[in-house]
């Protein structure tokens, strides 16, 4: 056994808070500098005095007790936290070791105590955050998510309202069933690039299938997360079908005639653009046919707008009706129409088409003011023979047509046709 001064020299050299105590009451015999400096008394203001007259604890019959009783059994204490006010009154957390000491006036306790009010501190601090965080993703007005291994790992309420599933009907079941399928091979690529590390794109619209209704439409922002130590993906989302149906309202107004709800020459524009490349990378023809109704003015006039427009709209809905999935009816003026055939290389070909139009055409329109009959003359041109570009071919038509018309009602040529 080490000599008493030795031993002594270690208790006022400790870097840690000492006391000797008497167990009986608490009074301390003896306290080293480390104790003094944390808790900002000078030695005569402790020696002497008992822990209940300092009110240095913060719950002694709790923790004091606690302390003794464990003693009285064992001889000893360790790793019993407690809480200690200094002279100040700043509230400190130790951590204590103690030891029972016999001796004259005994027995005594001889207390160490390790200081952890900032750890404490930082572990409230850290929980603090995490309820701060968990508080925000539970009421952020945005649909959360984290997959991890194919399975819902998190849903924030935000999600079970999105999607109208409860809790235990999203935590732990399979991600891909809730993806419309068109979009879950672009997810599950998107999803396994991320997961590997790679570039994916962060932002992008998915089709989802919300319970008991069918495909909405929704803006994801995505990214990575660890999630029990491994990577997994974490979504936000929010509900955008009711924009994306608005924009393709703003875009069919754009791109369609108001009255007949065909294309308008934007449209058709962009269509024959994309079926002239088709027919370059296939090696086929199109034709073109350009239709001016025969007779319509005459309706209009007498009549008025509201009979000539029930006219147009009828012939639309006929052109429409006539045409394969693969051409494109166009309204591209006030009683112009234009046709745009697939696959279609020959003046006889485009003609005996005309033909069947015209056959459709000529049966009279109902209207509120009676039966009303109209025709067209018809003019086609043929690409690639007759112009490589939409503009050419609608030039060559309307000549052709314009030759058609001089010939009388319901009439069609192609260009390069004799007169």
């Amino acid at each position: 056994m080490l000599p008493g001064d030795i031993l002594l020299k270690l208790f006022h050299v400790n870097p840690e808070p000492m006391v000797l105590s008497r167990m009986a009451d608490g009074l301390y015999v003896e306290v080293n500098a480390a104790f003094l400096h944390v808790f900002g008394y000078t030695r005569e203001e402790v020696v002497g005095r008992t822990a209940r007259e300092l009110g240095i604890w913060e719950d002694i019959e709790r923790d004091r007790d606690t302390l003794v009783a464990r003693i009285q059994a064992q001889g000893y204490a360790m790793e019993l936290e407690a809480g200690f006010r200094t002279k100040s009154g700043e509230a400190v957390r130790f951590l204590l070791g103690a030891t029972r000491i016999e001796g004259d006036g005994g027995p005594f306790i001889l207390m160490v105590g390790r200081d952890v009010t900032a750890l404490r501190r930082s572990e409230q601090a850290l929980r603090d955050s995490e309820a701060l965080h968990r508080s925000f993703v539970e009421n952020l007005p945005l649909g959360i998510m984290i997959a991890q291994d194919g399975l819902i790992r998190f849903a924030n309420p935000m999600t079970r309202d999105l999607l109208g599933y409860r809790q235990e009907e999203l935590v732990g079941q399979p991600f891909l069933p809730l993806i419309d399928p068109a979009d879950q091979a672009m997810l599950a690529e998107y999803h396994r690039q991320r997961m590997a590390g790679n570039d994916a794109p962060a932002c992008y619209d998915l089709g989802m299938l919300p319970k008991g209704s069918g495909r909405r439409f929704y803006r994801v922002h995505a990214s990575t997360v660890m999630w029990e130590g491994r990577r997994a993906g974490l979504i936000a989302f929010s509900d955008i079908t009711d924009q994306k149906r608005e924009h393709q309202r703003v875009t069919d107004l754009a791109l369609h005639d108001t009255l007949t709800g065909l294309p308008n020459r934007i449209l058709l524009a962009d269509r024959a653009s994309q079926a002239m490349a088709a027919a370059r990378r296939l090696d086929i023809g199109l034709a073109l046919l350009y239709l001016d109704l025969d007779g319509f003015k005459p309706v209009n006039d007498r009549f008025g707008h509201e009979t000539g427009d029930l006219v147009l709209a009828e012939v639309g809905r006929r052109l429409a009706s006539l045409s394969r999935a693969s051409d494109t009816a166009a309204r591209v003026g006030g009683d112009e129409f234009a046709l745009l055939l697939s696959n279609v290389d020959r003046c006889d070909l485009a003609i005996r088409i005309a033909r069947k139009l015209l056959v459709s055409l000529n049966q009279p329109v109902q209207t509120p003011d009676g039966p009303q009959q109209v025709g067209a003359s018809v003019g086609i041109s043929l690409f690639p023979r007759d112009g490589t570009d939409l503009a050419e071919l609608m030039q060559k038509a309307d000549e052709a047509m314009y030759l058609a018309k001089r010939s009388g009602r319901n009439h069609i040529r192609c260009v390069g046709d004799p007169a």
